[in-house]
């Protein structure tokens, strides 16, 4: 077991909110048994054994709620089953003497069709991670082309900075964020910002700005779609070229 952190955007976060009590616990339970690259063997009897000791759990069922809501993957090499925990490397930062991961890489890995838990069926289409009736496929910065594509073209539409032109920085911004969010949650965000009550907001809209990091993401997100909410964040963040004069309490996301 590992020691790491847990971020109180942990309670809130609206992947976890809809599952069991118990299932969020075994998620952050899951980042200790993790390597540093969020990656550790699919065993469930031995997760349980470390996690829920004395407590009668189906793990089973547990790990195919948090595959459910997207928040680990199950993927197959050399015909082993592993578990990942997409973003993770973005949210722990594991200690500097901490072992490599001797673990295979979900990316660009060819699985197979397997049932949670169950045996690998013998497909090889896609590289792709199931999980019963969930289809899920791995997300990374190189294999989200159409979706960065929506992304920008909706910032376009937004921002009406039709000379922008999408280069490889700007693409890599909107590929680490749809690495971590779903397509909707970055679209939301990058149009967060015409409901900003901050007078400056039109002038600081650039992407790099809105898609900065998850805290930005989730900033922008929630303001397009509960406009009520931006009443509370009408500064901007550390970082940002704000000249007026200093609020009395600033809000840190």
């Amino acid at each position: 077991m590992r020691a790491r952190v847990l971020h109180p955007g942990f309670f809130k976060n609206e992947q976890l909110v809809g599952c069991s009590p118990r299932a969020r616990l075994l998620f952050a339970g899951l980042w200790c048994l993790a390597d540093r690259e969020g990656r550790l063997e699919d065993r469930p009897a031995r997760i349980k054994m470390e996690l829920f000791p004395s407590d009668k759990v189906d793990m089973d069922a547990l790990l195919q709620e948090l595959m459910n809501a997207g928040l680990i993957v199950q993927y197959v090499v050399a015909d082993r089953k592993y578990l990942a925990i997409p973003g993770f490397s973005r949210w722990q930062r594991p200690h500097p003497r901490e072992a490599a991961s001797i673990l295979p890489a979900p990316d660009g890995v060819i699985a197979t069709i397997v049932p949670l838990h169950g045996e690998p069926g013998n497909s090889t289409a896609s590289p792709s991670v199931y999980g019963i009736g969930s289809p899920r496929t791995i997300r990374s910065p190189e294999t989200n082309t159409k979706p960065v594509e929506q992304v920008w073209q909706a910032w376009l539409e937004s921002t009406k900075r039709t000379a922008c032109k999408l280069d490889d920085k700007r693409r890599k911004v909107i590929a680490a964020r749809l690495a971590d969010y779903p397509v909707e949650d970055v679209l939301d965000a990058v149009r967060g910002w015409e409901r900003d009550p901050w007078p400056d907001r039109a002038r600081q809209n650039g992407l790099e700005i809105l898609l900065r990091d998850a805290a930005h993401v989730e900033k922008f997100r929630d303001m397009w779609r509960n406009p009520s909410s931006a009443s509370h964040t009408s500064t901007p963040d550390l970082g940002e070229h704000y000249t007026g004069p200093t609020p009395l309490a600033r809000q840190y996301w």
